[in-house]
């Protein structure tokens, strides 16, 4: 994360890049987490990592892993300082 802070921040080199995938007359029961009707169009639309060690994973999910990581980090230090 560091590196990609310092390249994003410092270096203003970007170090994500839109993945788009659109889908004609689809089926409403192949995307069932959206509001979609048989024949609709769908696009997705997800943001991906480039270059640098998390080349190709999706930001969110990699975001998410990161937090929840720093979340443990913070409890630990907590329960040490409490002690």
């Amino acid at each position: 994360m560091t590196d990609i802070r310092n390249s994003e921040l410092k270096a203003l080199e970007s170090r994500s890049r839109l993945s788009q995938t659109t889908a004609l007359s689809v089926k409403a029961t192949d995307y069932p987490r959206m509001r979609v009707a048989d024949g609709d169009t769908v696009t997705i639309i997800t943001w991906q990592f480039v270059n640098g060690p998390l080349n190709g994973e999706s930001v969110i999910p990699a975001l998410k892993g990161y937090l929840d990581t720093l979340g443990e980090v913070l409890r630990d230090a907590e329960e040490k300082l409490a002690q």
